[in-house]
């Protein structure tokens, strides 16, 4: 009987242990409360187990930033599921001028059409070097989930990075 109980215990043991996992940083981040008149930002390491840690600061990357417009995404509801269709690919950049998404963002756009279920009410694409982010607000009752994904270029698909409530991106910086 002992020796069951100390099988099972090293078992458990080891299960815990490969569930726990070393995660590594993926970036940094610097959120701002979107409630916040103040410029009082958080630093952030962002994990790739979806979690974050308050980090020291630091000066973020010179990224370029493309929001869509309000309507580019037109959501509806099909079989009682939220459905978005991307209307348009006109984006908006730092500095104010409309330009087309090019067939990368053009596709992180679609995904985010296609996998997100709930009206999207800002969605900005962040480029730094050749990683491609992906700064999602949703319309979601008497919240705001704000949502950060990467974009796997190799596999064409959005991973989720990490999800707030209410917050701006002020800035990212790769690891």
């Amino acid at each position: 009987m002992k020796r069951i109980f100390a099988f099972l215990t090293c078992i458990m043991i080891t299960l815990m242990l490969a569930a726990c996992g070393q995660a590594s940083p993926v970036l940094k981040v610097i959120i701002q409360s979107e409630e916040s008149d103040v410029a009082d930002y958080e630093y952030l390491v962002v994990y790739d187990n979806e979690k974050s840690a308050a980090t020291d600061s630091f000066v973020p990357d010179d990224t370029v930033s493309y929001t869509a417009e309000s309507g580019d995404f037109v959501s509806s509801i099909v079989n009682n599921k939220i459905v978005n269709t991307l209307g348009s690919t006109i984006l908006i950049d730092d500095h104010g001028s409309e330009t087309d998404a090019d067939e990368i963002m053009t596709a992180i756009m679609q995904l985010g059409a296609d996998t997100i279920n709930h009206p999207i009410f800002q969605f900005t694409i962040i480029a730094d070097r050749d990683r491609y982010f992906a700064f999602v607000k949703l319309n979601v009752n008497w919240q705001s989930p704000c949502i950060l994904y990467e974009y796997d270029v190799k596999n064409g698909s959005l991973i989720e990075l990490c999800r707030w409530d209410g917050v701006d991106l002020m800035g990212i910086s790769i690891e």
